[in-house]
């Protein structure tokens, strides 16, 4: 679950991020937060072997935009 200012595309720079270090990755939703100003994006992910959640939250909070970024191990198994 991640938070990305609205109206801004940054598919590219999540894109460079999941591809490095996720074997799958699919968008399960988005919501608009903040009257607007900024989107809230779930996505369903798998990591790549060797590759921990840390570092997945690590490179997303650095990345150009700088996400918020929120892991829900078991996702499929919680109601949010």
């Amino acid at each position: 679950k991640g938070q990305t200012p609205a109206g801004e595309s940054q598919e590219p720079v999540l894109r460079s991020v999941f591809d490095r270090l996720l074997e799958s990755y699919a968008l399960l939703s988005v919501d608009s937060l903040e009257g607007g100003r900024r989107q809230e994006r779930i996505y369903e992910v798998t990591l790549k072997r060797n590759v921990s959640s840390s570092a997945l939250v690590r490179e997303l909070s650095q990345a150009d935009g700088g996400f918020d970024v929120n892991i829900l191990p078991g996702y499929d198994r919680v109601d949010l």
